[in-house]
Parts: structure tokens; sequence; C-alpha cells
């Protein structure tokens, strides 16, 4: 197969062409894992089950991604991040720290999720946004834009923050309510039901 190469630590693994790689000690023996394109898997990234990392994807630290989840187009993924279930990271968005995507979740755009961050379900994080500490997002919530959830912030069910808003520790973002414009929000705050909160013009 011409152009395919593989190397041993600790230079990074590209593959140029698709194929399922039989004996390297970043892919598992077990399922049906990919790493296809200039996509470099390296350090002690491991990568598991059905998962395919693509384009020009880089994974690598002690991250793992596994099930049937996706790395590609410019992504990355490092430290001791987590990418399983069928969550999708894509664009220039980076994972990284000890956050979890997991689920149906999608991060992509030039966002972040790091520290401890929890995203799952069918949660969306694009643009330029950062969701970090250990914030939660889950159901169908959005965070976009410039908006940045920090610490133990919870954004779930249909809410959408974005905007250049701030939400900082304890704020709880739900039911279908919308926070965006220049906002800033800590402690132990809670908007729901069809709530919107922006900035006055």
């Amino acid at each position: 197969m011409t152009g395919v190469q593989t190397c041993a630590l600790p230079i990074c693994f590209p593959v140029t062409i698709c194929f399922p790689v039989s004996q390297s000690r970043y892919l598992s023996q077990e399922g049906n894992c990919w790493i296809y394109n200039n996509a470099k898997v390296y350090g002690n990234a491991k990568v598991c089950d059905n998962a395919k990392i693509s384009n020009e994807a880089w994974v690598y630290g002690n991250s793992q991604v596994f099930y049937k989840a996706t790395v590609s187009d410019e992504a990355c993924v490092n430290g001791n991040a987590r990418i399983y279930g069928n969550a999708k990271v894509f664009g220039q968005a980076c994972v990284f720290g000890d956050a979890s995507i997991t689920e149906f979740a999608e991060i992509f755009g030039k966002s972040e999720v790091h520290g401890k961050a929890f995203v799952s379900g069918n949660a969306k994080v694009y643009g330029n946004a950062c969701v970090c500490g250990k914030a939660q997002m889950y159901d169908n919530a959005h965070v976009a834009d410039d908006a940045r959830i920090i610490n133990q912030t919870e954004v779930y069910e249909n809410a959408w923050v974005y905007g250049n808003s701030l939400l900082y520790d304890k704020v709880k973002v739900h039911g279908d309510a919308q926070i965006y414009g220049h906002i800033f929000m800590r402690g132990y705050t809670e908007i729901c039901g069809n709530a919107e909160v922006k900035e006055n013009n």
C-alpha cells in the first residue's frame, strides 16, 4: 500500500491511506477502529472499538476515543480527555484536560472543552465557546459564539447560551431558557422555563 507510514514512539503515527491498522499500540485489536487521511495518534492515546480519527485530527497525551466516537477535520483531543459513545469532535475544536464527551454530543467550530467538563446527550458546543472547570451540558443544550460556562455551571434540557455570556460557579440554565449578549452570572442562579436573559441595548 503505497504511501502508508507507521512509526514507533516517540514519532507520531500518520496514516495516509484509509485502512485498519492491525499492529499498533494506539489501536485496539478488537472492534473496527480506523485512523486515516493525515490524522495523528501518539503518546499514550488509545483508539478503540469502532472509533474513527480522520482528516488532520490529532489525538495524543493519555486521551481515549472509543465506542463509535469520531474526531475529524483539524480537531484535537489530548490530556486525559475521553470521547466515546457516538460523540463527534470536528472543525478546529479542542477537548483536553479531564473532559468527557459522550452519547451524541458534538463539539465543533473553534470551541474548547476542558478541565473536568462533561458534555453528553445531544448537547452542542460550537463557535468560539468554552466549557470548562466542572461544567456540565446535556439533553439538547447549546453553548455557542463566545459564550463560556465555567466551574459547576449546568446547561441542560433545551437551553441555549450564546453571545458573549459568561456563566460562572453554580449557575443552572434549563427548560427553554436563552441567555445571550454580554451577560455575566455567578453563584446559585437558576434560569429556566421560557426565560430570556439578554443585554439591554
